[in-house]
């Protein structure tokens, strides 16, 4: 499994109501159509950050998921969501999973 990690703020007028319409948009009319998505969490921080974690079988999918983004319909609105920068990002390789 691999993971992408990203903490950001929102920008300044957009509602988290409205943000998160907008996530599950691009949800529905891309992610979850990308080779190899697992799954998305968004997370809000106590300090009012959130961190959102994308889960992929492989860094290879989320690397090609990055070259259809410019597919996305209306993918600027997407993108105006977000206070950037900053936009923190990590990637994750699983090593080891235990439940």
């Amino acid at each position: 499994m691999y993971k992408e990690i990203f903490s950001y703020e929102l920008a300044e007028g957009v509602t988290e109501e409205k943000f998160l319409q907008v996530a599950n948009r691009i949800h529905e009319v891309w992610m979850s159509k990308q080779s190899g998505f697992v799954g998305w969490e968004i997370n809000k921080e106590e300090n009012g950050t959130y961190t959102d974690i994308v889960y992929w079988k492989s860094k290879d999918d989320a690397k090609n998921s990055e070259t259809t983004m410019k597919d996305i319909p209306n993918v600027q609105e997407w993108f105006s969501c977000y206070n950037a920068p900053p936009i923190s990002s990590k990637k994750l390789e699983e090593l080891a999973h235990f439940p």
